[in-house]
């Protein structure tokens, strides 16, 4: 069984390794500025970019899912207004 610490102790690794490849691919440029095909820092970039632009598409589908099912409609005014953590509780 792994310990908490352990534990934290990993989960803090991976984030520097996460931070300093994001750092690695946002601050890396050939001359000219442009992406070539063979650097596996510039194929990590498209790929990075990429998930990402995935995963914020895939967030606001589920985010439009879970708004029609609490409003009952297809209306982005309901994040505020209808959802019932969004309410002041009764005096």
């Amino acid at each position: 069984m792994v310990s908490m610490d352990t534990t934290k102790k990993l989960a803090f690794v991976c984030l520097l390794l996460f931070l300093l490849a994001t750092g690695f691919t946002a601050f890396h440029q050939h001359d000219g500025d442009c992406t070539h095909d063979d650097c596996p820092i510039c194929v990590a970039a498209s790929i990075i970019s990429t998930a990402v632009l995935s995963f914020f598409i895939f967030a606001v589908y589920v985010l439009t899912s879970v708004l029609e099912t609490f409003c009952g409609s297809s209306g982005y005014d309901c994040l505020i207004r209808d959802l019932p953590f969004a309410r002041a509780p009764p005096a």
